[in-house]
């Protein structure tokens, strides 16, 4: 299966979220925004957190990677996709007492932008300097992206996500798209 058709499913490209815990696993770990705004440690997560995990609203969204999003195992194994069972039962989130596993923010973060390459949409909605305010943590994300540079190059992925890196990682910018223009 070709890098762009790992998001389509039957001829259709799938929902954007799952409204339930019933197909994440290990293979399909949450990632993306979801990922990105779950409360992993003391300092991430946020309000938007609600978004996507608000139980007393009815709402519970989750991405997918290889449904929702490429499965992009291809590029990075297993690194940063953790099991957060524990967490979920922390926060009494219920999830059919199976184990369930999540990319970690640099990950998610790393999904995101290989779903942005594949679309070859102009504009990346990943701002790293917003979600990743701290360099270490901004060099954290170009370390996972450079972990699977030679495998991005064969599918021609590198170029975009290098541009990506050089607007948002290297200049502090944060807000460039990769062809330099401003956003109006």
């Amino acid at each position: 299966m070709d890098v762009a058709s790992s998001i389509v499913q039957e001829g259709k490209v799938s929902n954007l979220f799952d409204n339930s815990l019933e197909r994440a696993g290990e293979k399909h770990y949450i990632t993306g925004v979801s990922a990105i705004n779950f409360p992993t440690s003391k300092n991430t997560g946020g309000w938007h957190f609600l978004n996507y995990f608000d139980l007393d609203r009815g709402i519970f969204r989750v991405s997918l990677s290889g449904i929702h999003y490429p499965d992009t195992n291809k590029y990075f194994g297993h690194f940063g996709v953790v099991d957060i069972s524990n967490k979920l039962d922390a926060l009494k989130i219920p999830h059919l007492n199976k184990v369930v596993f999540m990319a970690t923010h640099h990950r998610a973060a790393a999904d995101m932008l290989v779903k942005w390459a594949i679309s070859g949409k102009e504009y990346c909605t990943v701002e790293a300097d917003e979600w990743f305010p701290a360099k270490s943590d901004r060099d954290a994300l170009a370390n996972t992206l450079t972990l699977a540079k030679e495998k991005l190059e064969q599918d021609g992925l590198w170029v975009r996500l290098q541009s990506w890196m050089t607007s948002q990682l290297e200049s502090g910018l944060g807000k460039t798209p990769v062809d330099g223009s401003a956003f109006h």
